[in-house]
């Protein structure tokens, strides 16, 4: 949808909205001097606002076009969280027992782990991580997963498990 803007009107902001539901704006009674704000409530749970030329005084714009697209993001979330395992994650409250490592030990092993997450010029970015059972994998990947959830680097964690039917497939 093409909004036009009539000669002389005096444009002080833009309220961004979907244009699916927006209804054509009526120009009508509107003098050279006067602002023109268009709202409207979307489809999405938020109105992006965006001032144009702030505390700009004595101008005019013609031919002045406003483009929206609706966000279709929010239908993509609702159907990723209908199927997220939460008690797989490594926060989850399923697995409130859940074996880390004790403070200050694998501090070689954490740190070079961190030190190749971070790294993000290595050529490598996937990592496999092997041993027998019992040898501490999980406790090594929880504390990982917590380390990078608390500097903000977390992208995922899954942690499987034969006893919960929502996390062993």
């Amino acid at each position: 949808m093409l909004l036009e803007k009539p000669k002389g009107l005096t444009v002080a902001k833009a309220i961004l909205v979907s244009m699916a539901e927006a209804p054509t704006p009526s120009f009508a009674n509107v003098g050279p001097s006067a602002a023109a704000t268009h709202r409207h409530t979307p489809t999405v749970e938020h109105t992006a606002t965006m001032s144009m030329f702030p505390n700009a005084q004595n101008f005019n714009i013609d031919n002045f076009n406003v483009h929206s697209l609706e966000d279709s993001r929010k239908e993509g979330w609702k159907t990723l969280l209908k199927n997220v395992a939460s008690n797989a994650l490594h926060n989850s409250s399923a697995r409130f027992d859940a074996p880390k490592c004790d403070e200050g030990t694998r501090v070689e092993v954490t740190d070079e782990l961190m030190d190749w997450i971070q790294d993000r010029e290595g050529p490598q970015r996937l990592l496999c991580m092997t041993g027998a059972a019992g040898a501490g994998k999980s406790a090594l990947q929880q504390t990982i997963a917590e380390k990078c959830s608390k500097s903000n680097t977390l992208g995922s964690a899954f942690f499987f498990s034969a006893a919960d039917p929502t996390r062993n497939n």
